[in-house]
């Protein structure tokens, strides 16, 4: 019976409708449209198509192994669900090196080991590794990389941090880059590419300093994106950066406007937040964490008004309370409403609770647009 499940052609158990010659041999919905005679008998199908719903039938009362089934996945699924199963299934073939542009690598992530990942990604490919949870990464030439991206996109070499901590467990992470020559800006972001436990959640802190003072110029977190998560598309995952950094604020981050001193901290999300130390000057950035807490106003404090500043999500004239400016554009400002709403998300917001902070906005961070 096991020889009339799958397509003699594709070699595929049929998702979908099965048809069959006039000498009774089967073939697949997708295949029958390719040909023109039977493969076995090679009596020509005709105009008229015929069903073989009595295969159909049997091969709906039975359930069909995953294809990924010698990676180690154990899913019993009926016919339909095969094909869709198989492209979130967590034991799916991995081809991280072509996602990371290393287009003639066939290397595959899954299956594989820890020991073997980590050598291949280092002898292969020169990927420089780090042994802690918190690194400095130094994109060098970072002159020459904007000049040759063009209207192209472009990516520094990926950094492999193998934790020293214990929560680390046998993880491996990836920070990536991608340089977007459209539209003059640098995404980064942070893979797990190996790790068992898929249920923990990550998050990776950046922070880009002045080369010069050493000071942090922009801070922001996001979410670490597990390879192994069946919610995302792998090709997809390099391209999902909640922050983009623009090419004229990284200049200032360069004395010579060729290397790129950046921090990254791997660290376990998280969850709550219970309370917020008064600063100055607040910077949004997008993270995991509640953020709602950090934006209600206080109301015992008396309101302040933001004179001449329009909020650009809902048009509110003046601002009240506290004002939240983009640095990514000339003149885009929010309200506090808006900012939770998740207006312009896709952009870094400096919060300003006062007027005389605005004044003091363009020493405190240079460069403001």
């Amino acid at each position: 019976m096991e020889e009339h499940q799958s397509c003699p052609i594709c070699f595929e158990i049929p998702s979908q409708e099965i048809y069959q010659c006039v000498g009774g041999h089967t073939i697949c919905h997708t295949c029958v449209v390719k040909i023109h005679s039977c493969p076995h008998c090679r009596v020509p199908y005709g105009a008229q198509k015929i069903r073989n719903r009595v295969l159909e039938q049997i091969l709906d009362n039975q359930t069909f192994d995953c294809v990924n089934a010698g990676n180690g996945c154990k899913e019993k699924l009926k016919r339909q669900d095969i094909l869709t199963h198989a492209e979130f299934c967590s034991k799916r073939p991995i081809g991280l090196c072509k996602m990371l542009g290393y287009e003639y690598c066939t290397y595959v992530l899954n299956p594989s080991t820890r020991s073997t990942l980590i050598k291949h990604l280092t002898e292969e490919h020169g990927i420089v590794k780090e042994c802690k949870t918190e690194v400095r990464v130094w994109h060098a030439d970072f002159k020459s990389t904007i000049e040759a991206s063009g209207l192209n996109n472009q990516m520094w070499n990926p950094t492999l941090l193998i934790g020293d901590a214990d929560w680390y467990k046998d993880s491996l992470f990836l920070i990536t880059d991608l340089v977007d020559g459209i539209r003059k800006c640098v995404s980064w972001n942070c893979l797990q590419v190996f790790g068992a436990d898929t249920g923990s959640s990550y998050e990776a802190k950046f922070i880009l300093k002045n080369e010069a003072t050493d000071e942090p110029l922009i801070t922001w977190i996001t979410p670490v994106f597990n390879l192994l998560d069946n919610a995302y598309e792998h090709n997809d995952l390099l391209k999902i950066s909640p922050c983009e950094v623009p090419f004229w604020l990284i200049k200032n981050a360069c004395e010579n406007g060729n290397d790129i001193p950046l921090y990254v901290q791997i660290r376990p999300t998280i969850r709550k937040r219970k309370g917020k130390q008064e600063t100055d000057v607040e910077v949004w950035t997008f993270s995991t964490d509640t953020m709602s807490a950090l934006v209600l106003d206080n109301a015992s404090k008396p309101v302040v008004t933001h004179q001449g500043v329009i909020c650009d999500g809902c048009g509110q004239k003046p601002i009240t309370g506290k004002r939240h400016k983009c640095l990514q554009c000339r003149n885009y400002n929010l309200c506090t409403k808006c900012m939770v709403a998740d207006h312009h998300a896709h952009h870094i917001f400096v919060v300003l609770a006062t007027p005389e902070q605005a004044e003091e906005l363009p020493s405190a961070v240079s460069a403001i647009r």
